[in-house]
């Protein structure tokens, strides 16, 4: 049996005349990213205020301006550190404008829904672009 030409089909066949299976090609395993910065439980030692200011330099958007950022420290039933919470509250309108909360170690996910609520949030403010910070940069 004659393998197929790469053009034709992008699974080239192997033939076998020994019997024994192809050989298997093994690439080298690559690590995971691992988030800039430290874990929760190396700042654990830190204010609130300095992890929350060092996290918001490496926030790029700016519909962080909306919200009032605050810390939740989560600790197991023995109070040792479990892990760190931001919350995020609306500066203006924080009855009708939902709390959002985000782990610290994944805030590399979650901008789209702060900056769809804070939006949902102008809009219901008739707050017009040029007057609020929705630019997402």
């Amino acid at each position: 049996m004659m393998p197929d030409s790469p053009s034709k089909n992008t699974r080239s066949r192997v033939q076998v005349r020994d019997g024994s299976p192809p050989p298997i090609i093994i690439s080298p395993t690559k690590k995971r990213g691992r988030r800039a910065g430290n874990s929760d439980l190396d700042v654990w030692d830190q204010t609130n205020e300095e992890i929350i200011a060092a996290a918001m330099e490496q926030w790029k958007s700016k519909c962080y301006d909306h919200y009032s950022i605050s810390l939740i420290r989560h600790t197991n039933s023995r109070d040792q550190p479990k892990y760190l919470e931001f919350k995020f509250t609306c500066k203006f309108d924080p009855q009708r404008h939902p709390l959002q909360t985000r782990h610290r170690e994944n805030t590399s996910h979650g901008t789209k829904n702060l900056l769809q609520t804070m939006r949902e949030c102008n809009t219901h403010r008739n707050v017009g672009k040029d007057e609020s910070t929705t630019t997402d940069t």
